[in-house]
């Protein structure tokens, strides 16, 4: 294992909270993930529209490949992934875009 796996690992050990995946095909999966809720402002003519962004975490060796379409249930509430997922350049997280289903 790397160090940063290892770094990864500790990470979610330490800021990770429970939930659940469903892909589209298949059993669910609980799996561990950084939720993060950053507010998007887009800019609309002479207006400003701040959106809540929802965006979840999640490791590779968790979730081999998530799609669009996919769901995440967390804190019960159902998360629709929209988007196809990003991998960081180390290619062990997972970054989803999810909107409230």
């Amino acid at each position: 294992m790397s160090a940063f796996a290892r770094a990864v690992d500790s990470l979610f050990g330490k800021l990770g909270v429970a939930a659940i995946f469903q892909p589209r095909i298949g059993a669910n999966v609980a799996v561990t993930i950084i939720p993060k809720r950053p507010d998007e402002i887009i800019g609309l003519a002479q207006n400003d529209i701040a959106t809540e962004v929802t965006l979840f975490d999640v490791r590779v060796a968790e979730i081999a490949e998530p799609k669009a379409d996919d769901v995440i249930f967390f804190q019960g509430t159902e998360y629709r992934i929209i988007g196809e997922p990003r991998r960081d350049i180390h290619r062990l997280i997972w970054t989803m875009e999810a909107v409230k289903a």
